[in-house]
């Protein structure tokens, strides 16, 4: 199988190609395709512009010209994060007008990412070949079972796969269905969430999928993941958005940030440590407090543990923790310890005998928001908070 990687700009001959078009958009990627010429790919400010080798079969759910349609070229063109997302149709018009490209020939696709850091995996086997491109935006993350937001935004992943072949209607569906659950399954492992609830997250609420086909090679029926085609499909959408995800920093982000993901703040662990002192606080407490807990959030032992008590709760959520159905998981039985044991070993770890005190302290009052989290993540910040109160008063004591 061979790979085209989207930083190799060896595959652009200046020399071999045409001249570019009057409207003048920028060429940033020209990759070859086997049998039907080149993939032009160009950007400016506001657009990121595919022109195709010829004119294609596309499958789209784009808001300009989706469905079933032929078409030259895809455009995706970039609107404010406060767009107005009632008026998607005049304002992808309003683009091409400005592009010179004529609205029959094109498809129409909005974000507020910035297009121009998109990017482009090619992928070829058995004669077959796939390029996917993908923009990517998570500030309007939703979960399939939420109901519809007052508002939207228009932070949106858009991705655009071109397949070298010729394909039936039903492969077509198959293939852009196969590029939606490359989508969604690297997203459940990502532990991508609702920026409104905090439940997983699927994709954001204005995504659009477009598979478009050569028409030339082999006639394809079926595109799922049993198939070479959607294998390259499901392939090369994966290392697009994880290429993606990386640039952006969403892969690695920190342990304080995913429980932000779930309605959990610094702040709010900084109330709950100051709601569990007995007696007067100290004036340095909370200054003490988040220094250390910074540097305890940022302990790879500490964050594994955290983050096994954030997956606990999901599979909770659907009954997946043999005989702990979620009923009796939300009444926190005594006879599951598990939740305790997460909690001591954070507490212990930080601040040995003294932390797991504490911790039994915080589990005892639930301070703050520990008294509305579910039993495995509410234990895992009581052992937080309490090894590292433990250690910042360890620090004033010894200080005096």
């Amino acid at each position: 199988m061979e790979a085209y990687e989207a930083c190799h700009p060896t595959l652009y001959d200046p020399g071999s190609h045409h001249l570019q078009p009057s409207y003048g958009w920028k060429i940033s990627e020209v990759v070859v395709v086997r049998r039907v010429g080149r993939l032009h790919v160009g950007t400016s400010r506001a657009n990121l512009v595919v022109e195709l080798p010829s004119v294609c079969q596309a499958l789209s759910d784009a808001p300009w010209n989706g469905g079933l349609a032929n078409v030259r070229y895809v455009v995706n063109h970039r609107v404010p994060e406060d767009f107005n997302c009632g008026s998607p149709i005049k304002e992808m018009l309003s683009a091409l007008s400005h592009l010179g490209i004529p609205p029959e020939e094109a498809l129409g696709l909005m974000t507020a990412a910035d297009v121009t850091r998109f990017s482009v995996k090619m992928r070829r086997m058995q004669g077959v070949s796939v390029i996917s491109l993908a923009t990517v935006g998570l500030t309007n993350t939703r979960g399939v079972m939420e109901p519809p937001p007052r508002a939207n935004t228009c932070s949106t992943v858009n991705l655009i796969v071109f397949c070298d072949c010729r394909a039936t209607q039903p492969a077509m569906v198959n293939a852009l269905q196969t590029a939606v659950e490359a989508k969604c399954s690297l997203f459940r492992l990502l532990d991508v969430r609702s920026s409104t609830s905090g439940v997983p997250a699927a994709g954001t609420s204005t995504d659009t999928t477009t598979v478009i086909f050569s028409g030339v090679g082999r006639r394809l029926e079926y595109g799922g993941t049993a198939t070479v085609l959607g294998y390259l499909v499901g392939l090369t959408v994966t290392e697009c958005l994880l290429e993606q995800l990386r640039t952006s920093k969403f892969i690695g982000r920190s342990v304080l940030e995913r429980l932000r993901e779930r309605g959990v703040s610094m702040d709010d662990l900084v109330e709950a440590a100051v709601g569990g002192i007995v007696g007067s606080k100290p004036d340095s407490f909370e200054q003490r407090f988040l220094a250390e807990l910074r540097a305890a959030l940022n302990d790879p032992n500490v964050a594994s543990l955290i983050i096994a008590a954030l997956r606990l709760e999901d599979e909770a959520e659907f009954d997946m923790i043999p005989s702990l159905p979620k009923k009796l998981h939300d009444a926190d039985p005594v006879q599951v310890t598990a939740d305790e044991d997460i909690g001591e070993m954070i507490a212990r770890y930080l601040a040995g005998t003294m932390g797991i005190h504490n911790f039994h302290h915080y589990d005892r009052l639930k301070p703050g928001c520990l008294g509305r989290l579910p039993m495995f993540l509410d234990d895992a910040l009581c052992g937080l908070i309490g090894g590292v109160a433990s250690k910042v008063f360890s620090g004033i004591g010894r200080a005096k």
